[in-house]
């Protein structure tokens, strides 16, 4: 799954909301990450049937934290103001959050969860323990959130 925005839309988040820092941006999708990580609870472990359920049940409901938005520039807002209504400007913003957040999921899903069933196939044990899935995904999180920034068109830090 990647980011289907068009190339205005890239282009905005890019340069308006992140300053053109790619630190920046790869700091607020670890942030989203995490918490993430932290608000899904799997209990100590879940057989992966079970698993899968309630992730996709906890996705759709997942919010990310006021203060974490309110960490992005909000002279976006006062940029667009003229052009776009405060309906459009936020359906924008909760578009964007949206597909990053799915990305996210996407990334726990295939490296977390998908990798330890792999393993749990090979040890006839379909029990998902929560530190398993955190070690693989603190393993995996700086090599995807890399390649998520260069879907948005973050190549470096540029000033």
């Amino acid at each position: 799954m990647k980011y289907v925005g068009d190339y205005v839309q890239r282009e905005t988040i890019k340069n308006h909301i992140f300053d053109n820092k790619k630190d920046k941006f790869e700091s607020f999708v670890l942030d989203i990450m995490g918490q993430m990580i932290e608000d899904f609870y799997y209990g100590y472990s879940l057989e992966f049937d079970l698993l899968l359920k309630e992730y996709f049940k906890f996705i759709p409901k997942f919010k990310v934290k006021k203060r974490t938005l309110e960490s992005l520039n909000i002279d976006f807002h006062f940029l667009y103001g003229s052009s776009m209504t405060e309906k459009e400007i936020n359906k924008f913003f909760d578009d964007f959050i949206l597909s990053l957040v799915n990305r996210i999921a996407v990334f726990i899903l295939e490296e977390g969860f998908m990798q330890r069933l792999s393993e749990a196939v090979l040890r006839c044990d379909y029990s998902i323990y929560e530190e398993e899935v955190n070690s693989v995904l603190l393993y995996w999180a700086p090599k995807r959130v890399d390649v998520i920034s260069e879907e948005y068109r973050f190549w470096e830090d540029e000033d």
